[in-house]
């Protein structure tokens, strides 16, 4: 458990265990550590019997063993192998896989130091530094596995358009292209962090793809606390990928301040993505009764007549704080659907407004729960061609015009 340690697969039958498949290394490891685990009904040992490609160590000829000392500032991506070698001209074949330098060297930026764990004098995390310039690509076995930013660990760059990192072309429709947090551990993750940077997935990405649309281009089910989230950034998803995704909320109520300064740029309408809409820009889904905190989000769909997208943020789950909010070609803004009751979540919006392609600005469903949902000024109807909110609530009415007054929808 936990995000600096190793994850594997385990097949156990008649009570044996038959194969243990890595599918996360962790950190820290060295040949001959004996690993505990334990399955339903069967507690294991398994012997670590060598350590593949590590980056941030190495053994000379006579196998002395040689550690990389993390600078304060935090540690140059460049120093763990990883290449900024994609470019437009050269495109993914001319470009390395850097995959593994990049998980690897999360997870050696991860590793659990000074004690058994945090609060009693340990240290985890650390800054992962990118250079100004070209993108890093990545790839693994063509998107098998997502990208993990482990607990306390921050990917850092220079500038929301100077710095980046970019999925591959061939990269699966069945995985995310980033993960903030491990999203096996199912336990509360704290500052794990995008900044100063993008990721870039070419606007033709999974186009035609109904199951592209479950997916995201960062997602997480359990930040909690402490900056966990993405700032001063730029996520290009693709054609029909979600851009980020918070949902589930593993770890129990909290705060996290998930969005700051970023803009979301890209994504169809439904009859290009196989009838199933490009997903949200942004959806916090469930995300218990953690309070999320938004401020200055921009989503961008493509042009008219390449798009635009669907949808533009989602909410059906969590206390979430939408501080300025603006959208340019996407049809449908904000959506609210929170049912159950106020228990389950409350949306307050204010300082908003959207450009061209607009429909509503936001709309409540008739599922949602009455009472949960605050707007207020400063608003404009600018692009929306129907007005503020669409109040599809049991006896709700809309509201056409913007106004300076908050104003709560019962019903």
């Amino acid at each position: 458990t936990g995000d600096n340690l190793a994850m594997a697969t385990v097949v156990a039958a008649g009570g044996v265990v038959t194969t243990v498949t890595i599918t996360d290394p962790g950190a820290g490891y060295s040949v001959g550590n004996v690993l505990t685990g334990s399955i339903t009904g069967c507690t294991f040992t398994w012997t670590v019997s060598a350590i593949t490609a590590p980056v941030g160590s190495f053994s000379d000829s006579v196998g002395t063993h040689f550690q990389i000392v993390y600078p304060a500032a935090g540690i140059d991506a460049r120093a763990l192998g990883v290449k900024f070698d994609w470019t437009q001209s050269g495109g993914d074949a001319a470009a390395t896989d850097n995959f593994n330098n990049l998980q690897y060297g999360a997870y050696y930026a991860a590793a659990l130091l000074g004690g058994s764990s945090l609060d009693v004098g340990a240290g985890q995390g650390g800054k992962i530094l990118f250079p100004r310039g070209q993108s890093a690509m990545y790839c693994g076995s063509n998107g098998a596995s997502p990208l993990i930013i482990p607990t306390g660990v921050t990917f850092q760059g220079h500038g929301a358009y100077v710095s980046g990192i970019k999925p591959c072309d061939a990269w699966a429709v069945s995985q995310n292209y980033l993960e903030l947090c491990n999203p096996n551990s199912h336990l509360a993750c704290f500052s794990a962090s995008f900044r100063d940077m993008f990721l870039y997935s070419t606007f033709n990405h999974d186009l035609g793809s109904s199951s592209a649309t479950s997916l995201s281009a960062i997602h997480s089910n359990n930040c909690q606390q402490e900056d966990c989230g993405i700032y001063d950034a730029v996520v290009y998803p693709g054609a029909c990928r979600r851009g980020i995704t918070f949902e589930i909320g593993y770890g129990g109520a909290s705060l996290i301040h998930a969005i700051d300064n970023v803009e979301v740029k890209g994504g169809y309408e439904s009859p290009q993505c196989g009838g199933a809409g490009a997903g949200g820009g942004v959806d916090i889904l469930s995300f218990g009764t953690t309070q999320i905190t938004v401020d200055k989000l921009t989503i961008g769909g493509l042009s008219p007549s390449l798009g635009p997208r669907d949808i533009g943020m989602v909410v059906t789950g969590g206390f979430v704080d939408i501080n300025q909010f603006y959208t340019e070609n996407v049809i449908s803004p904000l959506t609210v659907s929170i049912s159950g009751g106020l228990a389950n979540g409350m949306v307050r919006l204010h300082g908003t407004d959207a450009g061209a392609s607009c429909g509503w600005l936001a709309a409540l469903t008739s599922s949602n729960t009455a009472g949960n949902f605050l707007i207020g000024g400063p608003m404009a109807t600018n692009g929306c061609s129907s007005g503020i909110v669409q109040n599809g609530q049991s006896g709700g009415t809309n509201m056409t015009t913007p106004q300076i007054a908050d104003k709560t929808f019962s019903p």
